[in-house]
């Protein structure tokens, strides 16, 4: 009896704890407006960002601004450091640290 009182306090006091998001939403405050923000930060074409030169092959739409998307596109294309024109394991982990 002892171990069952325990556990529905414990869940009670969880159930408790946890965060509700519809509250936010029904009270028109709070992160309703999260999603939106996140998908404007990640828009291929957001405006917002670091001015490119005319023709930068790190400006992938040609916009003449390198914005969070394109940047972590070029982050991930791994260097042929050696010039074998083979990325092998060696190169794609050194530049992964």
């Amino acid at each position: 009896m002892r171990l069952s009182a325990y556990t529905a306090v414990f869940l009670t006091g969880m159930a408790m704890a946890m965060p509700l998001p519809q509250l936010g939403n029904l009270l028109g405050i709070g992160n309703s407006d999260t999603i939106a923000q996140l998908q404007e930060k990640f828009d291929r074409n957001n405006p917002n960002g670091t001015p490119a030169a005319p023709g930068d092959p790190a400006d992938l739409n040609g916009d003449g601004v390198i914005n969070v998307f394109e940047a972590g596109a070029q982050a991930s294309d791994p260097d042929d450091l050696n010039g074998d024109g083979v990325i092998n394991f060696f190169e794609a982990g050194a530049q992964a640290s």
